[in-house]
């Protein structure tokens, strides 16, 4: 059996069919290769292959399968070896990047870039495609990682499998660190950790053995493992026992990646009772896994705006009975993309193993994806097998063809091992929010689709900041069970109401925060703030939802194209002025009526914001019945007191709704600071489905 050094030692053959060809080091210390052909100029074509897992820095990369034929059809073909061993999710995008940007000076900018890999690298070929900064044309991915969390929850739990099998075996036991015993110690990470994993496995597994040279306590023990992991191919079973300890440990412990944080665990998870009582729990830091989504992950596609480029196209090929990268890798990839950016093809291996290519079946779908590109020919799978028909015959390349447009039957892969469905971000959750402990500081909180959210913030200033009000608000991205917003703007401004001056206003980065939701209705924010903030973390209770979307609700909308049925609803957003934006008015409502509306702007001395809370009840015919404003003040936000802030009467708040796109707000305070005016707003937002308005437009 190989020992799958292919992991850890990169091949340094190179073909001679390049008139040029040299190695380089990227600004971050990514050591990369490159391939040129004879007459190449600024405005060719250019590949990006993407490597699979490799644990070695410091070698020049391979260049791929196709380097000849990519060379004889006019492609410079480059690589870069990644400024990160081992998984490479976090980086590989800006390693790209750093590559292209020596490339465009050693050579000319290219014209046509196409990005491929296998395994890993197909994950990051993806990541290529997908990123909206990088000009690359279309992508090849081969057996990809799609799901990465997927991926790396499923060699965690193959570690604690094994462990529970093997650890009483006399000298079976995989080395274990004794602050985190399901992980590799970090010096075994390494070429001798390698070693060491395939001795202790082979001596309580017997991988190595003929099935007639096992003992039978090893031949039971690798039925049971069989069993439980699902991977019946002792070639795969290895493989996945190096991601589970060199690959995982690299993974938790590097500085550049999760820092120690167990972004997997399995404290919910279902083996069965021969497993269930016995496995070793690892409790699972929601953070870190909505950290790991983010900055690892593939980032899902947004509706392309007018003048914005097109999407990348994306030819994948997936394997029928891979048991390292189940048929669940490329039905999800099938669900993230229309057909016109995206066409699979899946290879019917007729007996499990970990998608291993033909060179014919590698071959054809490269020119597939070249007639998309350049003669507009749809790359069907059925054409695929075709072609690579033709090639075989031809012995232009070898190989067998199994190349097919039928995904393979729904197999729920054994692990990653069953888990309770996760919290999913919907129209539930928007609504108001706020954290028990600090009453009278709130959030409110709109999912405008399936990928992105408002946060707009109230709260109190830090000591030594001028007034005594503070509010904040941030686009961010949904991911999972969690949102991340990696920019919380303070809008400074002067003057309130229909004194406000809009060439006054200055809008300054104030931090970032993520909240992870534990369930509908309940989460957690964490916050990183700027000085006199610092960072910090408050658990989050709903208030309010939007519409109808509560949490009793059994069919929650999660797309832009459902909507609700007519409600009060409706006029729930983010409303402001767009000759004089810097201020504005936020409405949470439901449709039984209750209404909460905040009103932000600032004070007439200038840089000291202002908000105002109001809660009523709207009637069908859109009548509104608003209690009256208060302007909680008189706290400080590091030593938060909800006994100190002055929630007395600021005044009065009239609506006007003309439809539920527009209203007139007129307010009357007694205090000259703020005086009596009017103001007409328009939507600036639309929470996702909150339903059919209602009200009359006039």
């Amino acid at each position: 059996m190989r020992l799958f050094v292919a992991l850890l030692i990169l091949s340094l053959s190179f073909p001679g069919h390049a008139a040029r060809e040299h190695t380089g080091i990227t600004p971050s210390g990514a050591v990369y290769r490159v391939a040129v052909p004879d007459g190449w100029q600024a405005g060719d074509g250019l590949v990006l292959y993407q490597n699979d897992l490799s644990f070695e820095r410091g070698l020049a990369p391979d260049l791929g399968p196709l380097l000849a034929v990519q060379l004889a059809q006019g492609y410079a073909v480059a690589a870069s070896g990644y400024r990160q061993p081992g998984w490479n999710g976090f980086s590989a995008v800006a390693d790209n990047q750093e590559l292209l940007a020596r490339l465009a000076i050693e050579l000319g900018q290219p014209g046509q870039i196409i990005a491929y890999g296998r395994a890993m690298g197909g994950h990051a070929a993806l990541q290529l495609a997908l990123a909206p900064d990088l000009p690359v044309t279309a992508a090849l991915p081969l057996c990809p990682i799609t799901r990465a969390d997927d991926f790396w929850q499923a060699a965690l739990d193959l570690r604690l499998v094994y462990d529970h099998t093997c650890n009483h075996v006399e000298g079976a036991a995989l080395p274990a660190a004794t602050d985190l015993p399901w992980l590799l110690p970090a010096h075994q990470i390494s070429a001798s950790g390698l070693e060491q994993i395939v001795l202790r496995s082979n001596r309580c597994l017997g991988l190595n053995l003929p099935a007639w040279q096992r003992s039978a306590g090893q031949q039971a023990r690798l039925e049971q493992v069989h069993a439980a992991s699902g991977i019946s191919d002792n070639e795969q079973l290895m493989l996945g026992l190096v991601h589970a300890s060199l690959g995982l440990g690299d993974l938790v412990r590097s500085a550049d990646k999760l820092a120690g944080r167990a972004a997997f665990g399995n404290g919910n998870a279902e083996y069965g009772v021969d497993l269930d009582n016995g496995i070793r729990r690892v409790p699972a830091d929601a953070f870190a896994a909505l950290e790991f989504r983010l900055r690892s992950g593939l980032t899902p596609v947004a509706t392309p705006l007018p003048g914005d480029p097109a999407p990348a196209r994306i030819l994948s090929l997936h394997g029928d009975s891979d048991q390292l990268l189940p048929a669940s890798h490329g039905r999800w990839l099938h669900q993230q993309l229309p057909s016109e950016h995206l066409q699979q093809a899946w290879i019917d291996q007729g007996a499990p193993g970990h998608c291993d290519l033909s060179a014919a079946e590698t071959r054809a779908t490269w020119d597939g994806l070249r007639a998309w590109l350049g003669q507009q020919i749809t790359p069907a799978a059925e054409r695929l097998q075709r072609d690579c028909l033709a090639l075989a015959a031809s012995g232009e390349a070898d190989g067998g063809c199994r190349l097919s447009a039928t995904a393979p039957a729904d197999k729920t892969p054994t692990l990653p091992a069953p888990r309770p469905d996760p919290v999913a971000v919907d129209s539930r959750f928007s609504g108001s929010w706020y954290g028990p402990e600090r009453a009278g500081e709130g959030w409110l909180l709109q999912v405008l689709d399936r990928h992105t959210a408002l946060l707009h913030a109230f709260t109190v200033p830090a000591a030594g900041e001028p007034g005594d009000q503070l509010w904040l608000t941030a686009l961010g991205r949904i991911d999972g069970d969690g949102i991340a917003f990696d920019q919380i703007e303070r809008v400074h401004g002067r003057g309130f109401g229909s004194g406000y001056q809009p060439d006054d206003v200055w809008v300054e980065h104030w931090g970032s925060a993520r909240i992870v939701f534990s369930a509908c209705g309940r989460g957690e924010l964490r916050f990183q703030g700027p000085a006199g903030y610092g960072s910090g973390s408050r658990q989050l209770h709903q208030l309010m939802h939007l519409g109808s979307h509560d949490c009793a609700d059994s069919n929650p909308v999660a797309t832009p194209a459902q909507t609700a049925a007519t409600g009060i609803g409706a006029v729930s957003g983010s409303f402001y002025d767009p000759a004089a934006p810097g201020q504005g008015l936020v409405i949470a409502a439901q449709d039984d009526g209750r209404l909460m509306l905040v009103l932000f702007g600032h004070a007439a001395s200038g840089d000291s914001p202002v908000w105002l809370q109001a809660q009523g009840r709207l009637d069908d015919d859109g009548r509104l019945h608003l209690g009256p404003a208060v302007r909680p003040h008189g706290s400080r936000f590091e030593a938060f007191d909800p006994g100190q802030l002055d929630l007395s009467p600021w005044g009065d708040l009239e609506l006007a709704f003309d439809g539920c796109d527009l209203v007139q707000l007129r307010y009357r305070a007694p205090s000259a600071e703020f005086g009596d005016g009017e103001l007409t707003l328009e939507r600036l937002t639309w929470p996702m489905a909150t339903g059919t308005c209602p009200l009359p437009t006039r």
